[in-house]
């Protein structure tokens, strides 16, 4: 999980829509507003740089079609009406994947993972209904918005399972529930962490060839050129989508080339 906000404001489409329907609904907005809808599907789309705003896998399967849902932080069913606080509030809408609720093209096999058997369900489809305020065991987990941009404060191990960094405690955020988050949202499924798996497995074929075709007159040297060259040439764009799972990129290459990866602050909201 990386850093991401909710939009600032309503896109004009839904604004519109709330200005004039009596009562606004979500049922109704969704299936009878498409327009509306998918207006501001992009706009989160394009503000977490097409990434889901918890396990970070892509937005769009490789056939080009959309594999997202917006998703309530805190449930709709807490409203009730005359009230859509959590219905139609804009601090409470992210975007995030189908959490394994659905199966991916066969083509992109290699950026979900082969699920081993178990539980995969990630994200909202592991959420459900539940408010993530009551908190589990009395610990409520963090939210998107709640993480940096800088440092990175998770990391990946080479089975792909996420953790909190270490030092995540000097920069405010409590390992408890760090912990929490990712069992409450999934994100150490299997389906997951094969994903993640496949990616660190590939940065490490990727590394030796670099080191094969570097220059340094001793071992240390040679690594430390191709750590560097390489997160050169993989650095994301500054604009647009990021590449999936990009905390799995971040913890491979560690804190010391993150500026090469994110050379200009601001990278993990587009605004």
């Amino acid at each position: 999980m990386k850093r991401s906000s909710p939009l600032p404001v309503h896109p004009p489409l839904l604004a519109h829509y709330l200005a004039v329907s009596r009562p606004p609904t979500w049922r109704q907005f969704r299936d009878e507003e498409r327009d509306a809808y998918q207006e501001l599907c992009g706009e989160l789309h394009n503000r977490q740089r097409g990434l889901c705003a918890f396990c970070e896998s892509g937005l769009v399967t490789s056939l080009d079609t959309g594999a997202r849902e917006i998703e309530h932080w805190r449930p709709k069913s807490l409203d009730v009406p005359p009230s859509t606080r959590w219905t139609f509030g804009i601090d409470n809408l992210q975007l995030g994947c189908l959490g394994g609720s659905k199966r991916y093209p066969a083509s992109d096999v290699d950026l979900t993972g082969d699920p081993e058997p178990g539980p995969n369900r990630s994200c909202g489809a592991q959420k459900g209904n539940e408010d993530p305020a009551l908190g589990v065991a009395g610990v409520v987990p963090y939210r998107p918005e709640d993480m940096p941009e800088s440092p990175a404060m998770f990391s990946v191990g080479d089975d792909g399972s996420l953790r909190p960094a270490d030092d995540c405690a000097a920069h405010g955020l409590d390992p408890v529930r760090m912990w929490i988050t990712i069992d409450y949202l999934g994100l150490n499924c299997s389906r997951l962490k094969n994903a993640r798996r496949a990616i660190v497995q590939a940065l490490d074929q990727a590394l030796l060839e670099y080191v094969d075709a570097g220059a340094g007159s001793t071992d240390d040297e040679r690594f430390d050129a191709a750590y560097h060259d390489l997160a050169r040439d993989t650095a994301p764009s500054t604009t647009g989508t990021l590449p999936r799972f990009v905390t799995t990129l971040r913890s491979f290459f560690g804190r010391g080339l993150d500026e090469v990866l994110f050379p200009e602050a601001g990278w993990s909201i587009a605004t």
